[in-house]
């Protein structure tokens, strides 16, 4: 079985002939959203890899004010929390640093405030 689309050709026989034609697409990548961030836990790892994009986490949450005021001023307990047997691990500097490119938006994921085609790699990992 083979599927075609803009950034490749994926062969199931072959496995993974899609990953050099991703990672040349995901260098060009300029904004980001993830739809049902939660705590933040992947926006932060999003911003720490790629260091150039802005990531837009969206969350219907109420706390996601909290989130906010989190990544923005990380005490040694949300550094821990923000970070625990997560695959990229930050300090708090770097903390800082990826919430300069971090938006964070209350919404519902079944009507997000934005227009079609604003970002250029959106990622969802709602558990429902």
């Amino acid at each position: 079985m083979e599927v075609s689309g803009p950034i490749g050709i994926y062969n199931r026989e072959s496995r993974g002939c899609l990953l050099p034609f991703l990672a040349d697409e995901l260098r060009k990548v300029e904004t980001i959203l993830d739809v049902g961030c939660g705590k933040g836990f992947i926006t932060l790892q999003l911003a720490k890899l790629f260091e150039k994009a802005k990531v837009i986490g969206v969350d219907i949450s109420p706390y996601l004010s909290r989130v906010k005021d989190d990544l923005s001023k990380p005490s040694e307990e949300v550094v821990r929390r923000l970070t625990r047997n997560r695959y990229v691990p930050m300090k708090k500097e770097e903390i800082r640093e990826a919430n300069k490119r971090i938006e964070l938006v209350r919404g519902d994921a079944n009507s997000l405030p934005f227009r079609s085609e604003t970002t250029d790699l959106t990622l969802s990992l709602i558990h429902i």
